[in-house]
């Protein structure tokens, strides 16, 4: 598995570092971190599995300490958490229940990271 994290944050990497923009980029990073932390709470929180949003948790901070966005922790820590804050205010208000919003986005979330991974190896 950690080959597979190790290859899918090298390959991420690759893509982010083409990119012509780089603050969507580090907006793009930090927003895939809050949510794998977001959906990897409902995950807990409902029973579920977390292992995979723990493992996007793993590979999106890792490529987030590469490209420097970690330098002063506290400060991309609170970032993350307003993020994840106002992603679970918008999932509640959506779809009205956690495991609504899990079942819908969170999966969605976790396949276009998967997508975006694969098509850019």
């Amino acid at each position: 598995m950690r080959g597979f994290i190790l290859c899918s944050a090298i390959c991420l990497f690759s893509f982010v570092s083409i990119s012509a923009n780089a603050a969507n980029v580090e907006e793009t990073i930090k927003t895939s971190v809050a949510g794998g932390a977001l959906c990897k709470s409902y995950a807990d929180e409902l029973g579920y599995d977390s292992k995979k949003f723990a493992d996007v948790n793993v590979l999106t901070t890792q490529l987030a300490e590469k490209l420097g966005y970690t330098k002063d922790f506290y400060q991309y820590q609170a970032e993350i958490n307003g993020i994840k804050s106002v992603l679970n205010q918008e999932m509640k208000k959506k779809y009205g229940s956690i495991d609504k919003a899990y079942k819908d986005w969170c999966f969605r979330f976790y396949d276009s990271l998967q997508k975006s991974i694969m098509a850019n190896r």
